[in-house]
């Protein structure tokens, strides 16, 4: 039987060695059996577990008493507990300046009503629990606490879907036939594993992907929008965006999503670090501009997200071009200051109009950030008017500074001294 307890030693940190161990002492002290399973027994065989200091471990005793007693005992908190018997820990890694998620799972049998449902969920063994997992990659698990009498030691490998061969081949492959039509959110999830590991996708698998493909639109949207959060997370988020457009995933997703591949090449490359709203623009700049409250609708998205869809509909239907462009920066900053920044830099990567272009990345740059020194109050110590006058000369000092005729509080000054004098004329 192949072990892995070298691989524990080498690749965990005495903390997260300390963490099994406790595990281990709880399980036994319970009569039971846990084992490490999932991502973390993956990248044991891969040699990169030292960089993910996330646990994931399921026994077929795990509740809520055994979690709060592992909590307790490693100095950590219970998080949260779901209805299908996961528990999440947060715990100091105890040598690391780094605190450790643990997920400890009560291992569960599942079944599936229809396509695209949420399972029906019982408790079942860990073989069971293996056979629900997504790929054969990820059905793996390790002895940390055996079973008595099951003859497995610490640190044993468990594999009965040939997940460590499919390691060695580089291969991702689903579980059986019918997973994607159970569960079309792998569908998302082989592409972001596949692409986060630089491995393929089993041919098998992959044909059963595009058959599974009409289930998409049985997903709640909230569902999807999800798994586009968790590759919006990921670091190569252009690259699994391009295989989900490029195998029609994001197409089945809304029409329009997403299908100009060449534009999410350039996502994450203007402005600060992307987050999910400059991604989820970028995706929907391709969106016919009419159906854009329906995409809002289909992703159940929250009002930030919603209305950087709208925004990017907004500035595409300005149809700027190389005539059309403004010359002045106030021009540029009054048709995009009441856009989310989000939505510039979405709209910046997604055109391949270089007048455009320019433009969008100047606001960003430059005129965003613009502001007047001298305040409102200022103004009325000038003697401007209280009330519409003072907005309408700030407005004009903003125009003035954005367009590099003043520069400096007293420029400011005279230009509010002069806009005065000729209103008095």
């Amino acid at each position: 039987m192949n072990g892995l307890a070298s691989q524990l030693s080498d690749q965990f940190s005495s903390g997260r060695r300390r963490i099994l161990s406790r595990c281990a002492d709880v399980a036994r002290g319970r009569g039971s059996d846990i084992y490490l399973v999932g991502g973390a027994v993956r990248d044991l065989l891969l040699g990169t577990a030292g960089s993910d200091p996330d646990l994931d471990i399921a026994g077929p005793g795990v509740d809520a008493r055994f979690a709060a007693e592992l909590a307790d005992g490693l100095g950590g908190q219970l998080l949260a507990s779901t209805e299908f018997g996961t528990h999440r820990l947060s715990v100091p890694d105890g040598e690391r300046d780094e605190t450790v998620r643990i997920d400890l799972v009560a291992c569960r049998s599942e079944t599936y009503a229809g396509p695209g449902a949420l399972p029906d969920v019982a408790p079942g063994t860990l073989t069971e629990d293996l056979a629900r997992r997504d790929f054969s990659i990820g059905a793996m698990a390790v002895v940390i606490a055996p079973a008595p009498g099951s003859g497995h030691a610490w640190g044993d490998l468990i594999d009965p879907h040939g997940g460590q061969r499919d390691i060695e081949r580089r291969l991702v492959r689903v579980m059986h036939p019918g997973s994607f039509q159970d569960d079309p959110t792998r569908i998302f999830r082989a592409v972001r594993y596949a692409t986060r590991l630089g491995f393929e996708i089993e041919r098998g698998s992959e044909a059963l992907m595009a058959s599974g493909l009409v289930n998409i639109d049985r997903l709640s949207g909230a569902r999807v929008r999800h798994e586009l959060e968790h590759v919006f997370d990921e670091e190569k988020v252009a690259r699994m965006l391009k295989e989900l457009g490029r195998r029609g995933v994001l197409g089945a997703v809304f029409g329009g999503l997403g299908s100009d591949i060449g534009a999410i090449s350039s996502g994450g490359s203007i402005g600060a670090v992307w987050g999910p709203d400059e991604w989820i623009g970028l995706l929907s700049s391709t969106v016919m501009p009419e159906r854009t409250g329906e995409l809002t609708e289909r992703l159940n998205l929250g009002s930030g997200s919603a209305r950087v869809v709208g925004d990017v509909a907004a500035i595409n239907a300005l149809g700027w071009d190389s005539r059309t462009v403004p010359s002045r920066p106030s021009e540029v900053y009054e048709a995009l200051c009441r856009r989310s920044l989000a939505a510039v830099r979405a709209c910046a990567a997604a055109t391949r109009s270089a007048p455009l272009r320019a433009a969008l990345i100047t606001y960003i740059e430059r005129l965003a950030g613009t502001a007047t020194e001298l305040s409102g109050e200022d103004l009325l110590r000038m003697g401007a008017t209280e009330g519409p006058e003072v907005g309408r000369l700030l407005r004009q000092l903003l125009h003035a500074r954005l367009d590099g005729e003043i520069a400096g509080i007293e420029d400011e000054r005279a230009f509010i001294r002069s806009l005065m004098g000729q209103q008095r004329a």
